[in-house]
């Protein structure tokens, strides 16, 4: 049987981490764990600022074990999940992942099967073990995606590695991810590996924005950016650039080492 494990980091409340379990059919899907996934981010999305500060700032999603990330739909659940109505967003987990105002890291272990493929798809960064295995068998079932496999796929590393893909029904491993700009960083040696970029990454993000509602906006107008014609993006971050500038304390804030100094920068790339 699936499940979803969902627990806030020990060592920073704010860090989400999302498991996706059932080793014994390598992280498959059913409707019940697709509702409990979803489930994950609607509630992270709609969890107010509490005394304490943790409402999370970041979602880590992860597969259990390194074997898989997820294989998809289960088989023997395959009935239930396409017999679901377009509109049941209550169990659309890539929905739930798009309509999130909260960074979103996957960490992909092992393979990633279809829906595994759409949900690593889904998340605003990749990271990806040396085992790790993006598969597209929608053809080969009959099946047309539904969750972003044939539009964010292209998008992502070019029409022609997407269908090398999904077409001609190619895997891709981890370093093709990365070649292809699908993944981000580097080939991870190992699961921990990964996992101890993607918290470094989520506590760097939260360091940097300082509020949720700056790393909401700064996602907002890449996502939609990237969904327009260039000329229309570029409008859309003009129009909301300035419109911030008018609101800012400029004064307050060009005081502060952190801008009106400039230390030196670290990259990995």
């Amino acid at each position: 049987m699936s499940r979803v494990d969902v627990r806030a980091l020990k060592e920073d409340e704010r860090i989400q981490i999302v498991t996706i379990s059932g080793k014994e059919t390598r992280n498959s899907l059913d409707k019940n764990s697709l509702k409990l996934l979803a489930s994950a981010f609607i509630l992270a999305n709609e969890e107010e600022e509490n005394e304490k500060n943790t409402k999370a700032r970041c979602i880590i999603v992860t597969g259990d074990g390194d074997e898989a990330f997820s294989s998809g739909i289960n088989l023997h659940a395959a009935k239930d999940v396409f017999q679901m109505s377009e509109f049941d967003y209550d169990a659309d987990v890539v929905h739930a992942m798009e309509k999130c105002e909260i960074p979103i890291v996957c960490v992909v272990n092992g393979i990633a099967i279809n829906a595994g493929f759409e949900i690593a798809l889904a998340a605003d960064i990749v990271l990806v073990t040396k085992n790790a295995v993006f598969i597209d068998t929608h053809m080969d079932l009959g099946l047309l995606p539904s969750w972003g496999l044939s539009t964010k796929l292209p998008r992502a590393v070019g029409a022609s590695n997407a269908k090398l893909a999904s077409v001609f029904g190619e895997a891709l491993s981890g370093e093709d991810a990365v070649r292809f700009g699908l993944a981000q960083v580097k080939v991870f040696e190992s699961k921990s590996e990964a996992m101890t970029e993607a918290i470094r990454l989520a506590k760097q993000m939260m360091e940097k924005s300082r509020s949720t509602e700056r790393a909401r906006v700064a996602l907002d107008i890449i996502d939609k950016g990237w969904e327009k014609s260039y000329g229309e993006a570029r409008k859309i971050e003009r129009e909301k650039a300035f419109a911030q500038y008018k609101t800012l304390p400029l004064d307050e804030m060009f005081k502060t080492p952190r801008i009106s100094g400039r230390g030196k920068m670290r990259s990995k790339l």
